[in-house]
C-alpha cells in the first residue's frame, strides 16, 4: 500500500474506517492507522520522495481525521476520557492519546509551520503532566499501570521540542536498564515482545539513539525466530512457541512470533540491522497480512499495511 492509497483510505469519513474494524480494539487500531498514516507521509517527505505541496495534500486529510472527535470515540468508551473535549484537564487524559496526537501535530508542523497553536497546546499539556508528576513516568490513565511505550512516545515528542530537558530528567529518574528486556509496565508485568519492540522504536526517535540500539540488540538476541511458516520475526513471549494464538496486547501470534512485535521491529531493524533481517521482515509483512485475512482478524488489516509503509521508510 503506497502513501497515495493510504491517504485516500484514511481520508474517508471516520465511520467508514471504524466499520472495517471488529472487537474490543475497534477504534484503537483506526486511531493508530491514522497516526502512522501521518508518519508514512512524513517519512516519504524526509526521504525526498515527495515535495512539500504533495506532503500537505496527503497528510492534511489524515491529520484532520485525527483531530476529529469521532476518530477517538474509543477514548471515552475504553480509556475513560476524551481529550478532544477538554485538553485543559490533562490529569485525566490517556497518555497515549495526548502523546500520539502531539506527535502527529509535531510532524505536520515541522514541515509546514501549520497547526502551530494546536501543536503547542498539546506539547505544553504533555510537558506539564511530567513536571506536575515530579519528572516521574506517567500512568496512561487514572487507575492504570505505567506502560512504557506510552511514556516513551511522549518523551520522544518532548525530546524533539523545547522541552528536551524534561525528557532527559524523566528517563534519568526511571533508571531503566536498556540492556535487558523491559517489562510491560513499571510494576513488572510479564515481558512482551510487542511492548519491547514498540518501546525500542519510540526510543529510536530520540536524538540520542544509543538507548534504542542497546535495547534493540537485546530484543534481537533474545526474541528473534524463524517460524514453521517460513516467516522470520520477533517472538511475543520469550518461552512460548504457540502455533496460532492471540495476545491481548500483542495481537496474533504465529508459532511464537508476534505480528505486532515484528511490525514494530521494522524501524529499529532498519536503523540498527542486521540488514538481512530487516529485508526479511518487510517481506514477511505481506505473508502476515494474508494469514490474518484467512484467520478473519479484520482489526489488523488496515493498520498493518500503514505501519509497514511508515516504518520501512524510516531514515537510517
Amino acid at each position: 500500500m503506497d502513501i497515495t492509497e493510504i491517504s485516500k483510505i484514511l481520508s474517508q469519513p471516520t465511520g467508514n474506517l471504524l466499520s472495517k474494524e471488529a472487537g474490543v480494539y475497534k477504534g484503537q487500531w483506526t486511531f493508530y492507522a491514522l497516526i502512522y498514516g501521518v508518519r508514512a507521509v512524513y517519512n516519504a517527505y524526509v526521504q525526498k520522495q515527495i515535495d512539500i505541496d504533495r506532503f500537505k495534500t496527503l497528510a492534511l486529510p489524515i491529520l484532520s481525521r485525527i483531530m476529529e472527535e469521532p476518530a477517538v470515540a474509543f477514548d471515552t468508551r475504553y480509556w475513560g476520557t476524551s481529550v478532544a473535549k477538554d485538553l485543559g484537564r490533562t490529569a485525566k487524559h490517556h497518555l497515549a492519546t495526548v502523546s500520539l496526537r502531539c506527535w502527529a501535530l509535531q510532524m505536520y508542523n515541522k514541515i509546514t509551520g501549520d497547526y502551530e497553536d494546536e501543536y503547542l497546546d498539546y506539547l505544553d499539556a504533555l510537558n506539564a503532566r511530567y513536571v506536575e508528576n515530579g519528572y516521574s513516568m506517567l500512568r496512561v490513565g487514572p487507575r492504570t499501570p505505567l506502560f512504557l511505550p506510552d511514556n516513551m512516545i511522549g518523551l520522544a515528542v518532548l525530546d524533539n521540542s523545547r522541552y528536551a530537558e524534561t525528557a532527559e530528567r524523566v528517563l534519568a529518574k526511571a533508571k531503566l536498564d536498556f540492556g535487558q528486556l523491559l517489562p510491560k509496565s513499571i510494576r513488572g508485568r510479564k515481558v512482551s515482545g510487542g511492548y519491547n519492540a514498540l518501546t525500542c522504536y519510540y526510543l529510536s526517535l530520540f536524538r540520542d539513539k544509543s538507548k534504542a540500539e542497546t535495547l534493540w540488540n537485546t530484543i534481537y538476541t533474545q526474541l528473534h525466530k524463524t517460524s514453521i511458516f517460513g516467516i522470520e520475526g520477533i517472538k511475543e513471549r520469550k518461552g512460548s512457541d504457540d502455533v496460532v494464538g492471540m495476545d491481548g496486547d500483542g495481537g496474533p501470534v504465529l508459532n511464537g512470533i508476534g505480528v505486532i512485535a515484528t511490525a514494530f521491529s521494522i524501524g529499529s531493524a532498519k536503523k540498527f540491522g542486521p540488514k538481512g533481517f530487516y529485508n526479511n521482515i518487510v517481506k514477511s509483512g505481506c505473508k502476515f497480512e494474508k494469514l490474518m485475512s484467512v484467520m478473519g482478524l479484520k482489526s489488523f488489516t488496515l493498520v498493518g499495511p500503514v505501519i509497514l509503509n511508515a516504518l520501512s521508510n524510516e531514515k537510517e
